[in-house]
């Protein structure tokens, strides 16, 4: 089936003010390496060397072999500002 138009209806809610982190779908998806990802962070957090800016992202990646544990890393699920190894910011 091929889809040019779509729409997602939802809420969320946060009701913590200390835990900060990603909340989110996937969408888009092929394999475990390759989907499209909308995020949120609540609050800006650094982790080795990347860093995840409060807001809301969109992001793609595209893993060579189709293998999400052999393609993606951690950090290219938490940076949020540039791209980063198989993950482009959108």
């Amino acid at each position: 089936m091929n889809q040019t138009q779509y729409s997602i209806d939802g809420s969320w809610q946060v009701t913590t003010s200390s835990d900060d982190d990603y909340m989110g779908f996937v969408f888009g998806y092929q394999n475990p390496s390759n989907f499209y990802m909308f995020d949120w962070k609540q609050g800006t957090q650094g982790y080795v060397g990347t860093t995840a800016v409060e807001g809301m992202t969109l992001k793609v990646f595209q893993g060579a072999t189709g293998d999400g544990l052999v393609d993606l890393s951690l950090d290219e699920l938490w940076e949020n500002q540039v791209n980063y190894g198989h993950m482009r910011w959108l």
